[in-house]
């Protein structure tokens, strides 16, 4: 017999364990691995999606194209319907296109 908090306790008051089994856990970790996502909160998705529009704004203004495009890209795949971000890689997809053109009219031999 233990006290525990001042009363008698026997075997029957041991804590349970709470849970899934060790060998389920383990067995989803295998099977699952990375493929196990918890999904995110809209909160958190919102914020993300602004950073990203931010940042993104910022290599557009320093002229970091590919930088830029990343986090339009970044911020596209967490809000598909939303329109700036698709506007926006399409305008750097333009600028891009427009250097290219003009370095292989230059620099062509």
């Amino acid at each position: 017999m233990k006290y525990i908090d001042g009363v008698v306790k026997d075997e029957f008051a041991k804590p349970k364990r709470v849970g899934y089994p060790q060998e389920f856990l383990n067995l989803i970790a295998e099977e699952g691995g990375d493929a196990i996502k918890v999904k995110k909160l809209q909160p958190e998705i919102d914020a993300s999606y602004s950073e990203n529009i931010k940042k993104g704004n910022e290599f557009l203004f320093e002229k970091d194209y590919q930088n830029a495009m990343d986090h339009f890209s970044s911020a596209l795949k967490l809000k598909p319907n939303e329109e700036e971000p698709a506007k926006k890689i399409e305008k750097i997809k333009s600028i891009l296109s427009s250097i290219e053109e003009l370095h292989k009219s230059q620099f062509s031999n």
